[in-house]
C-alpha cells in the first residue's frame, strides 16, 4: 500500500449552498469523509466506496452557518484535511 495521502480539492471555495469535494488517492480502499466545525462538531459524514483512485462527493451545505469548516478524508492508514469557507449567498 502506498503512503501517499488522499488529495482533496473543494470547488467552489468559498462556497454558499453547494460544493463538490474531489478526492484522489493512490489506493482504491474505502475512505471516510467528515465535514466538521473548527471545534470538532460533525456536520456531515459518509463512507466512500472507491473502485478507482478518484471520487467526487457533492455537499448540500445550505443548512450550515457561515464560517470555516474542516473536511477530512481518511482511509485507515493515511488522512488529509482541508478547510472550506462558507459564506452567505449574495
Amino acid at each position: 500500500m502506498s503512503n501517499i495521502q488522499p488529495n482533496i480539492t473543494v470547488i467552489p471555495n468559498p462556497a454558499s449552498n453547494y460544493a463538490t469535494v474531489s478526492i484522489e488517492g493512490q489506493d482504491k480502499s474505502e475512505k471516510k469523509f467528515i465535514m466538521s466545525t473548527l471545534f470538532g462538531h460533525q456536520i456531515f459524514e459518509a463512507q466512500l466506496d472507491t473502485i478507482t483512485n478518484y471520487k467526487e462527493q457533492d455537499l448540500n451545505i445550505f443548512h450550515a452557518t457561515t464560517g470555516i469548516y474542516m473536511i477530512r478524508v481518511t482511509n485507515n492508514k493515511q488522512h488529509n484535511t482541508v478547510q472550506i469557507l462558507l459564506v452567505e449567498q449574495s
